[in-house]
């Protein structure tokens, strides 16, 4: 068990809400997910790990790592697994419309969870 967070390792005020049309240009989003709950959480959160170079999200420039995405074309995805986020993600057309909450990461404590490598597969 781990110890509680200090509060000085939460921001304080609360993230920016923006909605974001993507356009993919026949591509993926150029984005990399994971889910967690963070302090003060009920549900699991969505947040982006990395945003891929050269992706349309890299190209686009309005997302950025620590980034939570709210919904995906009007799709919540509050309280839903990564797997799930990541399907609702994948089924999009060219354009998508994101809802996100900028820096949704640091708010809720997490920035350390999107320092830490990715895991992989073991053999």
């Amino acid at each position: 068990m781990s110890a509680p967070r200090p509060p000085s390792a939460l921001s304080t005020t609360q993230p920016e809400i923006q909605v974001i049309r993507l356009h993919k240009a026949g591509g993926g989003m150029g984005l990399s997910i994971v889910a967690a709950k963070g302090a003060g959480q009920e549900r699991l959160g969505i947040y982006i790990k990395s945003v891929v170079p050269g992706g349309a999200a890299d190209r686009d420039g309005r997302l950025a790592a620590g980034d939570q995405l709210l919904s995906v074309d009007g799709q919540s995805l509050l309280g839903i697994t990564q797997e799930k986020a990541a399907e609702f993600l994948q089924r999009t057309s060219s354009v998508v419309t994101l809802e996100v909450a900028k820096a949704g990461a640091v708010y809720h404590g997490l920035a350390t969870l999107l320092q830490q490598p990715s895991p992989t597969p073991h053999r």
